[in-house]
């Protein structure tokens, strides 16, 4: 995907709740990890998408082929 490192698989699990609309907090309690651990996901989405939003992110996750079926909630 554009020759950039590919998304963790936790990364991709936290991309697909940021992706149906999930806050930090619920996509904690999702994957039962800490708010802290969640945002750094986040941000290692955003590095490796090269953007500063969550907005910019979902764009360019529709842009990378991502989409929500990646898990079912």
């Amino acid at each position: 995907r554009d020759g950039l490192a590919p998304l963790t698989p936790r990364q991709e699990e936290v991309l697909d709740l940021l992706l149906s609309g999930r806050t930090n907090k619920e996509i904690s309690q999702i994957l039962q990890l800490s708010e802290e651990t969640t945002k750094n996901h986040v941000s290692g989405i955003l590095r490796n998408f090269r953007v500063q939003t969550r907005s910019q992110a979902i764009i360019e996750a529709g842009r990378r082929g991502y989409s929500t079926s990646l898990r079912s909630n």
